[in-house]
This record gives C-alpha cells, sequence and structure tokens, in this order.
C-alpha cells in the first residue's frame, strides 16, 4: 500500500521541509492550484511566519466538499474504475489505487446529494458494483464472474442452453433477473454499465486483444473518457504547481512522485496510484 503511506506522510514530509534551511519558500495549494499556505525563509534565516504548513494541509483535507462537487467526484470515480477495467489496466499498482478511490467514496457519499433516504442507498449499492468488478478483474477475468457482472442476454441464454439443457443455478439466476427488474432506473443504469464493462474485459481477454488495439467499446460518451483521463492532474510545471511546493537552495536527489502527480493514464501504461480530484484525501 505505498500509495496510501505516501499519502499519510506528507503533511511529516512537508513539516520537514519547511523547517530545512535549505527551503526558501513553500507553497500548499489545493487542486485548483489555488494558494492556501505560504511561507518564506527571510535573509536571516528566520521564517516570515510561523510554521504550519501541515495544519494547512490537514485543514484542506477535513474541509467538506459542497455538494455539486461530491456528485462531480463520484460519477468521475464511476468513470475511472469502468474504464480502467474495459481497457484491461488493473493492476497490482493501479489496483490499490482505484479501491483507495472506492473506499473515498464511503466519505464522500454524505456529502453528496446522495446523502439520504432512497438515494443514499443507491449510491452503496453502486459502489458495492463497483467494488465487485474491480476484484474480478484484479484476480483475473478468467474466473466465473459473480452473477451481478452477467449481462441480461447471458442470463437469459444460461437458462435454456441449446437442446434444452438448463443451467444448474436456475432460481438464482431468475432471483437475479427479478431484482434488477425491479431497479429504479439510476441503480439499473449505473449497474448496466458496470456489466458492460466487465463484458468487454471478458471478451477481450477471451480474443487475446490488448488495450494497445482494441478500440474503445465501453459505450461511453467522450466527455466520461475525458473525465477518466482527470484521474491523475497533469505534472507540476511552470503553470501548475504540486499541493506542496518547495524551493531549495541546492538540488536534492529524486524522490517517488506523490500520489496523484504523474501524466495521465495512456494505453498500456497505468498510472501508479489514480487519484480523483479533491475528495477528503485532496492533497
Amino acid at each position: 500500500m505505498w500509495a496510501q503511506a505516501s499519502y499519510d506522510t506528507i503533511p511529516t514530509t512537508v513539516a520537514a521541509a519547511e523547517m530545512s534551511p535549505h527551503v526558501h519558500r513553500l507553497i500548499v495549494t489545493n487542486r485548483t492550484g489555488a494558494d492556501l499556505y505560504v511561507n518564506v525563509r527571510q535573509a536571516d534565516g528566520t521564517l516570515l511566519r510561523p510554521p504550519t504548513a501541515a495544519e494547512a494541509i490537514h485543514a484542506e483535507r477535513a474541509r467538506p466538499l459542497p455538494v455539486a462537487e461530491a456528485d462531480g467526484w463520484l460519477a468521475r470515480q464511476q468513470d475511472v474504475v469502468l474504464q480502467f477495467v474495459a481497457t484491461d489496466q488493473v493492476t497490482a499498482t493501479t489496483h490499490e489505487g482505484l479501491a483507495i478511490a472506492i473506499t473515498d467514496a464511503r466519505t464522500i457519499i454524505p456529502m453528496s446529494s446522495s446523502a439520504g433516504g432512497q438515494r443514499l442507498l443507491d449510491a452503496q449499492a453502486i459502489q458495492s458494483g463497483l467494488s465487485q468488478v474491480l476484484q474480478w478483474a484484479h484476480e483475473g477475468p478468467h474466473l466465473q464472474r459473480p452473477v451481478l457482472l452477467v449481462p441480461d442476454s447471458v442470463l437469459h441464454t444460461r437458462l435454456l442452453r441449446p437442446g434444452g439443457q438448463t443451467d444448474p443455478r436456475p432460481t438464482e439466476l431468475r432471483t437475479e433477473l427479478g431484482r434488477r427488474a425491479a431497479l429504479n432506473p439510476t441503480v439499473r443504469t449505473a449497474e448496466d454499465a458496470i456489466r458492460t464493462s466487465a463484458q468487454t474485459l471478458a471478451e477481450l481477454r477471451r480474443g487475446g486483444l490488448t488495450p494497445n488495439n482494441q478500440i474503445d467499446v465501453t459505450g461511453q460518451t467522450a466527455a466520461a473518457r475525458d473525465a477518466a483521463a482527470q484521474i491523475t492532474p497533469a505534472a507540476p510545471s511552470h503553470a501548475t504547481r504540486s499541493p506542496a511546493q518547495a524551493s531549495f537552495s541546492k538540488p536534492l536527489k529524486p524522490s517517488p512522485p506523490p500520489r496523484g502527480s504523474g501524466p495521465p493514464p495512456g494505453p498500456g501504461t497505468p498510472p501508479p496510484g489514480p487519484q480523483i480530484g479533491r475528495g477528503p484525501k485532496g492533497l
């Protein structure tokens, strides 16, 4: 769980950097690039203000999201998980980051428009489906799929196979079809997207194709694929700074990139740890 460990140690690392005499300026920003905290080491070696960069990070992480931002986070999270599954990019490394995003959803949902009543139950059901498809993709699509991940058409085919041979689990399959028929449109649409992603991966693996020669057949819109690309912010540049940025008096040895840095994922080159916007773990 290096991604989680890296995330957890950011405040301590930033606090140490702020106290180093080699650091002349330290800036903490949020995901939009807005400065949350700036401290400067003056000519006499003292800091312009008391060193509280770590506290600024903790405060931003604890800040509740506005409803619209929480809803957007959940929508992007769903798109990203399904895109990684459908393109066979759930690896040992990316699985960790995607699983963290599903865990983070438990914190985000109460901040969203799905905070109570039936909508809360719907949001929790969707996350359960995402967790199942992610785990199945991680363990290996050659394994039998949970019934939740099997398309309706396949269930109907299994109920009556050629020659009159029926599936040995007819009761389970009929029960699942009945459950789906009773779902409200929100959950049904989300579950159908989950099943489409799982089916795409199954067909990709069965055909021996790879993301490099397989077209995108997940059925997602261009906007959804753009949202998936936002899973990792662009690498810091002159115009884009990382959430905690310090300037040093002399070069330091390169260190592993913080969680959430690096280029957007490309086919066949999944990022080391997905990050979806600024949630409770936004810095």
